[in-house]
């Protein structure tokens, strides 16, 4: 995978083994394989490319099962209030004003 920013400049790269029969064990199977970074700041595109690239007359090679996935590692400092929750900052804060007003006409 090549990660580049807005203008195209690459800002990563991250790559996933080349498997032979050896890593097999001479044995027709697939092979687990998987891969975690941290995208950098300014990525704006991730290019994925699989290539399989035989070494005889016939390329034979496999793959099942891709994918790209992307979570937020900070999502418990980032994630957005539930709208209940602003609603009762809102209450809150109209009952403070509320009390502050009438404490005033009291003096």
């Amino acid at each position: 995978m090549v990660l580049s920013n807005l203008r195209g400049t690459e800002t990563g790269r991250i790559q996933i083994g080349s498997y032979t029969a050896a890593d097999r064990a001479n044995i027709t199977g697939l092979l687990e394989a998987s891969s975690s970074a941290v995208v950098p700041i300014g990525t704006r595109r991730i290019s994925v490319q699989l290539a399989m690239i035989g070494t005889g007359l016939f390329n034979d090679a496999y793959a099942d099962n891709l994918s790209l996935v992307l979570t937020d590692t900070n999502a418990t400092a980032t994630s957005v209030p539930e709208p209940s929750a602003i609603l009762g900052v809102l209450i809150g804060g109209a009952l403070v004003v509320g009390a502050m007003k009438k404490r005033r006409k009291n003096l």
